[in-house]
């Protein structure tokens, strides 16, 4: 039996980052969850430096390179982005096995 786990991301930029796992057996999907509790607070705690960061740039008076950024980020392309996703998703299944294997 295959369990197909999905988790959609949705940053500050409204971007949803989507990350999915193919799971063999619900022994699998338990320890994926007791993973996501595990790395619950780290993510949380990301989150909020990453609101820190945002105010932090919103009150300070925007700079012609922080503009450039923008309209840089505005231009990427789909495959770029998706490129983004997959090394995103990758990185997340090598944090869990590597997590998985500790249990």
């Amino acid at each position: 039996m295959r369990i197909r786990v999905e988790i959609i991301v949705q940053t500050q930029t409204n971007d949803n980052l989507k990350l999915s796992l193919e799971l063999e057996s619900v022994k699998e999907e338990l320890r994926l969850l007791r993973f996501i509790k595990f790395k619950e607070q780290d993510i949380v705690n990301q989150l909020i430096a990453q609101k820190c960061q945002l105010l932090d740039k919103n009150s300070e008076p925007s700079s012609f390179e922080d503009n450039n950024f923008l309209e840089e980020n505005k231009r990427l392309t789909r495959q770029e982005q998706e490129i983004r996703q997959q090394e995103i998703q990758s990185q997340f299944e090598s944090n869990y096995q590597s997590e998985v294997c500790k249990y």
